[in-house]
C-alpha cells in the first residue's frame, strides 16, 4: 500500500487531506505534536468525519497512524519512504516541517532511493513553494540540495473545504471526530509535480494555480470575512445568520461585483463562471448543518488586515481596477472594531486601536497611509459603526 505522510492532524489534515488520500488507497501517517491525538491515532488506526448536511453523513477514515512531530528520528524512520507528502500546519510551523523534510531528503539520498516525491502545500501562505524551498534548503548541503532539486516537487494547493470548530464537549468525548462540509475538490499546481501525476480522489490539476489562488482570496476568503465581521457587530452567532441579513448580503455582493471585474481582466476568468462560483459560495456559507460561527471565521484579525491579505489586498485589487471602495470599506472598518474577548489577536488589535488610534493601526498593520482615500473612508465608517449605524 502506498504511503501518504501528512504533516498536521488538524482541521484540514484530518478533515480533508487524509480523506482524499485514504479514499485513493493510501495509508496515512500523521506527523503531529499533539500527544493525545498521536496516541489516539496510533491506538485506534481510524476515526470518523461527519459531512454536514440534511441529514448528516458519517464516514470512517481507516489505515491511519501517527508519529510525534517532536521526535525527528522517529519521523524519519516512519516516513522517509513516503510516496506523497502534504502539509497543513500553519505558516508559523513551516520551519519545523522543513526540518523534517530535510532529514527525510537526507535519508532518501543516503539509501539511494531515486523515486520522485511531492509535497502538497495546503497552507494559506502566499508563494508557499518558494518559502518552503528556502526553509528546507537552508538545512541541506549542496549535494542534498541537488538531490532535492531533482526529485522533490513542491506543489501549491488551494484549500476551500470549510471545517468549523468542534463543540468542546464533542472534542472531549472524541478528540479525533471532526465535522466538515461536503466540498471535496483540491486544486493543485500541475506543473510543479515531479514524475507521474498521482491518482488521488479530488485533486484538480490546475494549469494556472495563481488564478485560482486569487479567486479564493478575493471571493471565498474576502466574502467570508466581511460576512463574519459585520455579522459579529450585528450580534449574530452563526455565519448563516449573517448571510440572511439583507444589508450585510448587499455589501458582500457589491464587493464581489468589483472583484469579479478584476478577476476577468487580470486572470481571464469568464464572468459567468465567477457568478456561478459566487452562488456556490453563498450556498456553502449558508449551510446551517455546518454550524460555522462568526468568531471562527473572524479569528486572527491582525493577519487578515495585513497588506496583501483578503481585506486590504482586496481593497488594493479593487483600486487597481478603478472600482468603488465603499462596500469593502465597511468590511475593513468592521474588522478593525472586532473585539471578541476569546480571540487573543482581537484583544491585541483593540489595544493597538486604543494606543495608536485607527490611523495608527491602518498605517502600522494595514500599510494604509492616513491621508489615503481608503483610510479616510474607513475612519468615517468606523465612526458610524461605533455609533451603531448600519446604513
Amino acid at each position: 500500500m502506498k504511503k501518504a505522510v501528512q504533516f498536521g492532524a488538524g482541521n484540514i489534515g484530518r478533515g480533508f487531506l487524509a480523506d482524499l488520500f485514504t479514499s485513493s488507497g493510501y495509508q496515512v501517517v500523521f506527523v503531529e505534536v499533539n500527544k493525545r491525538m498521536v496516541e489516539e491515532l496510533k491506538r485506534r488506526g481510524e476515526y470518523e468525519i461527519e459531512f454536514a448536511g440534511v441529514p448528516p453523513r458519517r464516514k470512517k477514515i481507516t489505515n491511519v497512524s501517527a508519529v510525534n512531530g517532536m521526535n525527528i528520528p522517529g519521523v524519519v524512520e516512519n516516513c522517509w519512504e513516503g510516496d506523497i507528502f502534504a502539509t497543513s500546519v500553519g505558516k508559523n510551523n513551516l520551519s519545523s516541517v522543513a526540518l523534517h523534510l530535510a532529514s527525510i531528503i537526507r535519508e532518501r539520498k543516503r539509501r539511494g532511493l531515486d523515486n520522485y516525491f511531492n509535497l502538497v502545500i495546503a497552507e494559506n501562505v502566499a508563494e508557499g513553494s518558494k518559502l518552503l524551498k528556502k526553509l528546507i534548503y537552508q538545512n541541506l548541503s549542496a549535494e542534498e540540495q541537488e538531490f532535492a532539486e531533482h526529485f522533490l516537487g513542491l506543489v501549491e494547493a488551494v484549500i476551500a473545504r470549510m471545517v468549523p470548530f468542534m463543540e468542546p464537549e464533542m472534542q472531549e468525548k472524541d478528540p479525533l471526530f471532526i465535522r466538515v462540509e461536503e466540498y471535496s475538490l483540491l486544486p493543485v499546481d500541475k506543473k510543479s509535480f515531479k514524475g507521474e501525476l498521482p491518482r488521488i480522489s479530488g485533486l484538480v490539476f490546475a494549469e494556472d494555480i495563481q488564478a485560482l489562488e486569487a479567486r479564493k482570496l478575493f471571493m471565498h476568503n474576502l466574502g467570508h470575512a466581511v460576512f463574519s465581521y459585520l455579522g459579529y457587530l450585528k450580534g449574530y452567532k452563526f455565519i448563516y445568520e449573517a448571510i440572511a441579513d439583507a444589508w450585510i448580503h448587499k455589501k458582500v455582493e457589491a464587493i464581489w461585483e468589483k472583484c469579479e471585474g478584476g478577476l476577468v481582466k487580470e486572470y481571464g476568468f469568464h464572468l459567468l463562471s465567477l457568478r456561478e462560483h459566487r452562488q456556490d459560495l453563498l450556498r456553502r456559507f449558508a449551510n446551517r448543518a455546518l454550524k460555522d460561527t462568526v468568531v471562527r471565521v473572524s479569528r486572527d484579525p491582525i493577519r487578515k488586515l495585513s497588506p496583501g491579505e483578503r481585506l486590504i489586498g482586496g481593497a488594493r485589487f479593487i483600486e487597481q481596477q478603478g472600482g468603488d471602495l465603499e462596500a469593502i470599506g465597511w468590511g475593513i472598518a468592521a474588522a478593525l472594531l472586532y473585539d471578541y474577548p476569546g480571540d487573543k489577536e482581537a484583544v491585541r488589535l483593540q489595544k493597538l486601536v486604543k494606543m495608536k488610534g485607527i490611523d495608527g493601526v491602518l498605517e502600522e498593520i494595514c500599510g494604509v497611509s492616513p491621508g489615503e482615500k481608503l483610510a479616510l473612508l474607513v475612519k468615517e465608517i468606523c465612526k458610524k459603526l461605533q455609533s451603531g449605524e448600519f446604513a
